[in-house]
């Protein structure tokens, strides 16, 4: 990526490191006979990101989850940083996960991805903007923190405590201690039971996605400024999908509010 680790923070997606459409995938329940479908749309300008999507929460019995994830295997090193920060305006009240792999379990014979581990980490915007994470840490070092940023969008902390190993959506307590010297993937995700309040209904989501950057604990009042001046100018004006017409991964076409993630307590992607 564009910055180093020896920045207070690492752009990984916008930012200096604009949004590229080529570089994402389409990771739908239909693989396994649900019926959920997740777009990424991605501004002219590469500074934003639209996830959209419709999720099925019946036909696999509430196991139905609609994604979005980097394409190949990446090797980011983010021991230096302390978790991802996520800026995200236009966004609503579901929940949304961030997932992290450090291992690529390859592909089946007909060319599925194979099950593998996965850290997952929650979040949500209340109705009124206000971050919301169900189940956070009494240890302010693992919980998930949202404030106001410098402009409408919100932004959502996510420390690495806060990542939880999964298998197959169901926690894995027993998995080896995240890598983080070698993060090989990022996704997007919204699957049906991590979202308690609509697990029996069919939903729709929509976040748009400006910057996803990992940043350190020892910041200076400068990096501070550097940081708030940087997320007022990612959060602009940006396009969105047609719900209904455009391909994972294309450009947008009308204009909507600006959306997107960046960092708040101590880092983010």
């Amino acid at each position: 990526m564009a910055a180093s680790n020896s920045s207070a923070y690492l752009d990984l997606f916008g930012g200096t490191h604009k949004w590229d459409a080529s570089e994402w995938v389409t990771s739908d329940d239909r693989v396994r006979g649900g019926s959920s479908v997740s777009r990424l749309a991605v501004s002219d300008d590469g500074r934003a990101a639209t996830f959209t999507g419709h999720l099925d929460t019946s036909t696999l019995g509430g196991a139905g989850f609609a994604s979005q994830r980097t394409r190949g295997t990446l090797h980011q090193d983010l021991s230096a940083y302390d978790g991802l920060l996520i800026t995200v305006t236009g966004g609503d009240s579901k929940r949304y996960a961030v997932t992290l792999k450090d291992e690529i379990p390859g592909r089946r014979d007909d060319g599925r991805d194979l099950s593998g581990v996965s850290w997952e980490a929650d979040f949500a915007l209340g109705s009124g903007g206000e971050g919301t994470n169900e189940g956070s840490h009494a240890d302010q070092q693992t919980e998930t923190t949202t404030t106001a940023s410098a402009t409408d969008g919100q932004q959502v902390y996510l420390p690495w405590g806060q990542f939880k190993a999964t298998y197959r959506g169901r926690p894995k307590p027993d998995a080896e201690p995240l890598d983080l010297t070698d993060v090989k993937r990022f996704g997007i995700m919204m699957r049906s039971i991590s979202i308690s309040s609509i697990a029996a209904t069919k939903s729709s989501g929509a976040e748009h996605l400006n910057n996803r950057s990992a940043f350190d604990e020892t910041e200076d009042e400068d990096d501070q400024a550097a940081l708030e001046k940087r997320a007022q100018g990612t959060l602009n004006e940006i396009k969105t999908p047609n719900q209904e017409g455009d391909s994972p991964g294309s450009k947008t076409s009308a204009t909507s509010p600006p959306v997107g993630w960046r960092r708040a307590f101590c880092g983010f992607i």
